[in-house]
C-alpha cells in the first residue's frame, strides 16, 4: 500500500507540474515499462517508470514540503510553497523585462477571495498558462507551488514557482467578480489603488504634452457614470488607445487606478500603464444632440451633447479658482431654439463666428443667479461641422422680457439719467470704480452697472442717448431688482 501511495503522489505531481491529464501520464508510464526498462524487477518497475518519466519532463518530485492553503489576508513576505485559491479579477497582458542576462516574460493576474486581493505573477514559460488552461476573467483558479514577496508600494505579491501550476476549479464558493469593483456612486474619497466599474459617458480626443525629459506623452480624458454620479478619468500613454469615442455607452472595468482630487476639487481617477482596462457590452446608446432650449430644464452637472452655431467668440481670460490660475474662453451659441454660453476650459479650440460645431460631453452649470451655461472641459469633444451661410441672429431682448440668469445678451434703450461714477471698497478691502445708469425701451427700464474698466464705459454716456448694449448679463441685486451687468465681454454702441 505504501508503494502505491508514493506512486499515486508522484503521478499527481507530474500532472500538476506539466498540465498533462492523468490518463496521458498513465499511458506514458506503461510505454516506459514495456519499451525502456523491461529488465527492471517487477517489484520496482512501475516506480522506476514514474521517476524516469518525471526526469524526462523535468518534474521535481523529491524533497517535497507539504503545501499550505492560505487565504489572501494571511499572506506575508517570505512564505513559500503556498496553495492559493481565488477568483480571477483581471488578466494583464504579457510584458517583457530586460535583465543583464536575458529578456524575461512576465504576466500579472489579479485574484481575490473573501478576504482581499493579490497579484499572482507568472514568469517565463508560465506566462501562457492562462491560454493553455483556458482561464478567463471570472474563473476560480487554484495555484500550487506559490511563494510570497513584497512588491511595489509594500503590496504583497504571489509568484508562481517554475514547477508551479494553475488549474480551474468549480467546487469552491467565492464572491462574484463584480464584488471586487466599486461602483461610480461608491467613490467618495481619494484612494491610491481601487477597481472601478461604470458606463462610459464621454470620451475626449487624445492630446499630447512634453515631459521634463523632452519625451512626448499622450493623454485622453473620459467620463464614466453610475446610477447617480459621474466620475472623470485620465488615460495615460498606451492606455489612451484602449477607449475611443465609439465606446460611449459601453460598460467598463478599470483595475488598479488611483483616485485623487483634480484642480477643480472634484474626484477623478488616473489610469496608468500598470492599470487594466476592460470594455463590456453596450448598455446605452449614444445620446443624440439636444436642443439648447432643453438645457434649461437640465440639472447642474448633467452631461449633454448639442449641435449649434457660433454667434460670438470672446477673448480668452485668466480666472482664479481654488487658488489656481485657469484659462477660460466664452463662446455664445444658438441653434434657433435659444442661446447659451459655452465655456471652454484649458482648451485651444479654433472656431469663428458662423461655424457650426458639435459638443459631446458638455456639462451643464447653473450659477447663483439661475443662469445656465455649458462647460467643456478636457474630457469634452468639440468638432467643427461646417459654416452657416445665412445671417446669424443675435440675442436681442426687450427689457420687459428679461429675467435673472441671462448671459451675453443684447439690449437697446434710451439713457434715462446721467451716469453716476464713484469709488467703493470691496469686502476684500480693494478700492474699485463703479458706474451706474438706467436705460429704457417701450417695454420697461433697467439699471445698468459696471465695475472697474466697465465703469469707465458707462461714465462716457449721456442722458437721452439711444444706445445698444451687447454681451451683458442679467442678474438680481440684493433688493430683488434686475440689473444689466457689464462684463469684460460687453460693448456699448451709441445709436444717436
Amino acid at each position: 500500500m505504501e508503494g502505491n501511495s508514493i506512486i499515486d503522489r508522484y503521478i499527481q505531481e507530474i500532472v500538476n507540474q506539466t498540465g498533462l491529464s492523468r490518463e496521458e501520464v498513465e499511458r506514458e508510464i506503461e510505454k516506459i515499462e514495456h519499451e525502456k526498462i523491461p529488465h527492471v524487477s517487477k517489484r520496482v518497475r512501475r516506480l522506476a517508470a514514474v521517476i524516469h518519466l518525471a526526469n524526462s519532463l523535468n518534474v521535481k518530485i523529491f524533497e517535497r514540503v507539504e503545501e499550505r492553503t492560505l487565504k489572501i489576508s494571511e499572506l506575508r513576505p517570505g512564505i513559500t510553497n503556498i496553495r492559493i485559491i481565488g477568483r480571477v479579477i483581471a488578466v494583464f497582458e504579457i510584458q517583457t523585462v530586460d535583465t543583464e542576462w536575458e529578456v524575461l516574460k512576465i504576466r500579472r493576474i489579479l485574484i481575490g477571495d473573501d478576504t482581499g486581493e493579490a497579484f499572482l505573477i507568472l514568469w517565463r514559460e508560465n506566462t501562457d498558462l492562462i491560454e493553455r488552461k483556458g482561464i478567463k476573467q471570472g474563473d476560480i483558479i487554484e495555484a500550487n507551488r506559490v511563494y510570497c514577496k513584497e512588491g511595489r508600494g509594500n503590496i504583497i505579491e504571489l509568484h508562481l514557482a517554475t514547477q508551479g501550476n494553475i488549474k480551474k476549479i468549480e467546487d469552491v464558493e467565492l464572491p462574484e467578480r463584480e464584488y471586487f469593483f466599486r461602483e461610480v456612486d461608491e467613490i467618495e474619497e481619494e484612494k491610491p489603488r481601487v477597481n472601478i466599474r461604470g458606463i462610459i459617458e464621454a470620451v475626449a480626443p487624445v492630446s499630447t504634452f512634453e515631459r521634463s525629459d523632452g519625451s512626448v506623452g499622450r493623454l485622453r480624458r473620459i467620463v464614466i457614470k453610475g446610477e447617480r454620479k459621474r466620475l472623470r478619468g485620465v488615460l495615460w500613454d498606451t492606455q489612451t488607445d484602449k477607449v475611443r469615442e465609439g465606446d460611449i455607452g459601453r460598460e467598463c472595468y478599470f483595475v488598479g487606478v488611483s483616485v485623487r482630487r483634480g484642480i477643480t476639487g472634484e474626484l477623478e481617477f488616473s489610469v496608468n500603464r500598470n492599470s487594466y482596462i476592460e470594455l463590456g457590452e453596450k448598455k446605452e446608446e449614444v445620446e443624440s444632440p439636444i436642443d439648447i432650449k432643453e438645457i434649461y430644464s437640465k440639472r447642474d452637472g448633467e452631461y449633454v451633447n448639442l449641435i449649434a452655431t457660433v454667434v460670438k467668440v470672446f477673448r480668452k481670460r485668466e480666472v482664479q479658482i481654488g487658488g489656481l490660475q485657469r484659462t477660460v474662453q466664452e463662446i455664445l451659441l444658438t441653434d434657433g431654439t435659444d442661446f447659451i454660453t459655452l465655456n471652454i476650459w484649458e482648451g485651444d479650440i479654433e472656431v469663428k463666428e458662423g461655424d457650426i460645431i458639435r459638443i459631446d460631453g458638455g456639462r451643464v452649470r447653473i450659477d447663483k443667479y439661475g443662469g445656465r451655461r455649458i462647460d467643456a472641459g478636457r474630457e469634452s469633444s468639440i468638432k467643427t461641422l461646417g459654416e452657416k451661410k445665412e445671417e446669424i441672429v443675435k440675442p436681442f431682448y426687450m427689457i420687459g422680457k428679461l429675467y435673472s440668469g441671462l448671459k451675453n445678451i443684447c439690449l437697446e434703450g434710451l439713457v434715462m439719467e446721467e451716469p453716476f461714477l464713484d469709488e467703493v471698497t470691496t469686502i476684500k478691502g480693494e478700492k474699485v470704480d463703479r458706474g451706474v445708469t438706467r436705460i429704457a425701451d417701450d417695454s420697461g427700464e433697467i439699471e445698468v452697472l459696471g465695475w472697474r474698466e466697465e465703469a469707465k464705459k458707462i461714465s462716457i454716456l449721456r442722458k437721452n442717448q439711444i444706445i445698444r448694449l451687447k454681451w451683458v448679463n442679467i442678474i438680481e441685486n440684493p433688493q430683488g431688482r434686475l440689473v444689466a451687468l457689464l462684463t469684460s465681454n460687453s460693448e456699448i454702441e451709441t445709436l444717436c
